[in-house]
Formats: structure tokens, C-alpha cells, sequence
């Protein structure tokens, strides 16, 4: 089966410290991650924060669970290059919101498994909120 790769886009104007508080046992940002790794056949997981600068507890809770981060800056060379590999032979990519921290991994995985069969760029399910 072919990969998919999962961006986690964070939003400047909205409040990212939230990502970093304990949610039970674990961070909303490990949450999430962990949710998206649950999903059939999603290899790399990235993180868009684009005043990543600014963020120096999101960038170590990102490194902390093997997260690359995209930003703007130069530094982030390396991890743009690697994003561009993996979509050129990657089935899917999966975008998703900072404020959508308990992704349901079961539709999410329903999804990829149609955008591998259709080969179509985007799947929107029924009633499923945009």
C-alpha cells in the first residue's frame, strides 16, 4: 500500500499554547499525532507553523515526538524537501487544523482508503464538517 502524509497546520492568530496542554495523560499535540499515526498507512507526520520562531515549546514537544516542522525560515529547507519527496510517491495528504485535536482515525482512514482507490485530490464525506 502506498503512504500518506499528514500535515498538522498551525494558525498564527490562534492559541497554540493549547496544543501543548495536558490532556489527560498527554499533550493535545501528541493526541493528535498519535491519532494520525493510527491511521492506515500515514508514514510522516509535519507540522506547519509558520512563526515557528516564536514557538520554541511547540518546536521541542514537536522534536520530542518526531515531528518535522514547516516554517518559513531558512532552517526549514530540509524538512520542506523531504514534505516534497513524499508527496511526489505519497497516496494521499492529509491536511488538518490545529484546532482539530481528536481527528477520528476511523474516518480519516476511510477517506485515504478512497482517495487510494479513486485516485481523486480531495474526498468529502457526507455531513462531514468541512
Amino acid at each position: 500500500m502506498k503512504e500518506a502524509v499528514a500535515v498538522i497546520q498551525c494558525e498564527p492568530v490562534q492559541g497554540w499554547e493549547r496544543l501543548l496542554e495536558p490532556c489527560p495523560r498527554v499533550t493535545l499535540l501528541e493526541n493528535l499525532v498519535g491519532r494520525l499515526r493510527r491511521i492506515r498507512g500515514v508514514r510522516a507526520v509535519y507540522l506547519f507553523a509558520d512563526d515557528a520562531s516564536d514557538r520554541p515549546a511547540l518546536l521541542a514537544e514537536a522534536g520530542r515526538l518526531n515531528v518535522r516542522v514547516l516554517h518559513r525560515g531558512p532552517s526549514a529547507l530540509p524538512a520542506w524537501l523531504g514534505l516534497a519527496w513524499r508527496c511526489l510517491f505519497a497516496a494521499a495528504l492529509i491536511r488538518v487544523r490545529d484546532d482539530s485535536p481528536f481527528v477520528d482515525p476511523t474516518v480519516a482512514d476511510t477517506m485515504v482508503g478512497k482517495l487510494i482507490v479513486t485516485g481523486l485530490d480531495s474526498v468529502y464525506a457526507a455531513d462531514f464538517p468541512q
